[in-house]
């Protein structure tokens, strides 16, 4: 059984960057890469997902408040947050 992957992630090289890390695990299969939260978020009724990889620092709402508002809705998916900055 294949782990069904979203990426939320502003940063269009690394967006790529992860899809291709991805699409080349055969454990995971990618549903697709988003360039922010509200995007991901119209979208989350019309897709199964397994796994969602966010951007901590995304362009309008962060991705803390997306999992905040996704996570009462959708408590089977899990959230792997990462960021690129090295600030606490």
């Amino acid at each position: 059984m294949q782990i069904k992957v979203v990426i939320i992630e502003d940063d269009l090289e690394i967006r790529k960057n992860l899809a291709e890390l991805i699409s080349s695990c055969p454990d995971f299969i990618l549903i697709e890469a988003f360039p922010d939260a509200e995007t991901f978020l119209k979208k989350i009724d019309t897709i199964q997902i397994d796994v969602a990889i966010v951007d901590i620092h995304l362009p309008g709402m962060s991705g803390i408040k997306c999992i905040e508002l996704i996570k009462p809705l959708k408590p089977q998916i899990q959230f792997l947050m990462w960021t690129i900055f090295e600030d606490d």
